[in-house]
């Protein structure tokens, strides 16, 4: 039952990321903390399925990748990803701190949604900082790393393309220190491995799905559903919370 779970969650997790850049995280964390004891187990499951499909994309879309962008925001996420991984171990209770990143999230959804067009953020290093850590934060805790860059990447990228190398390759990266970071830690367990090896093969025929309709979706429709996802992440937070 846990195996179908999470083979079905991750292939519309797959075909969201594919088309929004993002939320693979957030799908698949609306749903196995459902499945499993703990948040951190769950985080370690949805890392673990994610990282082939996020590094298909980042192949995908390399000839549009602009590696200054993402340096900045790339360094902060591992410091603080890093940090709050460590301190996962140790915490039990979350709830304070989701809800606080839900909010924030809402907020940047609602602004974003509205002022878009009046927004226009030059990626200078307080923002990626900013956004860099906000990601570190979420991915850290609760597997849930991208609205924050996607804010930060969908603001500063100049073509869809750019936005979709540039966000998948953060999340590569990103995923890839997560998991390091749990394997070590021993977080990640031999049981977790029929999930591992169903999810992400679901994820790729997600994204196949995904790139179908990428491929012909405007940019201003691609906005809307980043925003919109934006907040239904913070909505869960909320709820979580």
């Amino acid at each position: 039952m846990i195996t179908a779970s999470i083979i079905v969650t991750a292939f519309a997790a797959g075909f969201v990321q594919a088309v929004t850049g993002f939320g693979c995280g957030i799908i698949m964390m609306a749903v196995l903390p459902f499945l499993f004891a703990g948040v951190t187990e769950a985080a370690v499951v949805s890392d673990l399925c994610a990282a082939a499909l996020l590094y298909a994309l980042a192949w995908k879309y390399k000839d549009s990748i602009r590696w200054k962008k993402i340096l900045v925001p790339v360094l902060f996420y591992f410091i603080f990803s890093a940090v709050t991984i460590r301190m996962a171990v140790y915490m039990g209770d979350l709830k304070i701190l989701g809800r606080l990143l839900g909010l924030l999230l809402l907020v940047f959804a609602g602004i974003m949604a509205f002022f878009s067009d009046r927004i226009h953020m030059t990626g200078s290093i307080p923002a990626a900082v900013i956004c860099g850590t906000i990601s570190g934060i979420m991915g850290g805790l609760f597997a849930m790393g991208g609205p924050g860059m996607a804010f930060y990447n969908l603001s500063v990228s100049e073509t869809k393309e750019e936005y979709l190398g540039n966000n998948c390759l953060f999340l590569s990266l990103a995923a890839t220190e997560n998991n390091v970071l749990r394997i070590a830690g021993g977080l990640a367990e031999r049981e977790m491995l029929p999930w591992f090896i169903g999810g992400t093969a679901a994820m790729l025929l997600g994204k196949l799905l995904g790139d179908k309709v990428v491929r012909n979706m405007p940019v201003e429709i691609l906005k809307r559903s980043v925003y919109g996802l934006m907040g239904v992440s913070g909505l869960l937070s909320l709820i979580k919370g």
